[in-house]
């Protein structure tokens, strides 16, 4: 599997451009705010974009889709539980000072729903983890195959996300956690924010 980090916007989030080695089609994970950025990586990898899947819906992690959509008729998936976060700017906390782009509501094209779900994207399996506390909809995308987990804002390299936005709870943040943190220690965490970790090394952190 391929990994490209491209960090965008003010908040400096990461968005994820994948692919498995060889193939001609890619995916990305999360769409942030820098749409050239993006567009120079996409089209430099010589590959052709099929899908966006987004870990929730805070605006740094969306403003995007949309566009790129628009570009490479690409499908756009999100979790049902923060689908409306693409049209409403309060659940999305959209903040124009911390923009580049104006916000396009739009519509996903394919729902994720639950934790028994597998999702194929470009070849490459993932389990898709329902992670609520940082928002209602959050998800994670675990390979087991590649040992990598797509965190968001659930999980980052040695903290997590928010849990006092629309749809956040500390509650099912402790649930999600403990979900995370056993799956296989050498699981790399490639987190919405920040650097890369491994699971390992964060439980060995948090024990300290």
């Amino acid at each position: 599997m391929e990994i490209r980090t491209i960090v965008c916007g003010k908040g400096e989030a990461n968005s994820y451009l994948v692919w498995q080695k060889g193939a001609q089609e890619a995916f990305l994970i999360d769409a942030g705010d820098d749409l050239d950025k993006l567009i120079t990586a996409i089209d430099l990898s010589g590959k052709t974009l099929k899908a966006i899947v987004l870990t929730h819906g805070h605006y740094d992690h969306i403003l995007c889709a949309k566009p790129l959509r628009d570009k490479y008729a690409c499908k756009i998936y999100i979790h049902e539980q923060d689908a409306e976060f693409l049209k409403d700017v309060k659940l999305n906390m959209y903040n124009p000072p911390m923009c580049r782009r104006e916000f396009e509501p739009c519509e996903a094209d394919a729902l994720l729903r639950d934790n028994r779900e597998y999702l194929e994207l470009c070849g490459i399996e993932f389990k898709v983890l329902h992670t609520p506390g940082h928002t209602s909809g959050s998800v994670c995308l675990y390979s087991e195959k590649y040992h990598a987990l797509f965190s968001g804002d659930t999980l980052f390299a040695n903290d997590f996300g928010r849990c006092d936005l629309p749809g956040g709870s500390m509650k099912e943040m402790r649930m999600s956690l403990r979900t995370l943190l056993h799956l296989p220690g050498d699981t790399t965490v490639y987190p919405g924010h920040y650097e890369t970790n491994t699971i390992k090394a964060i439980c060995e952190q948090w024990n300290e």
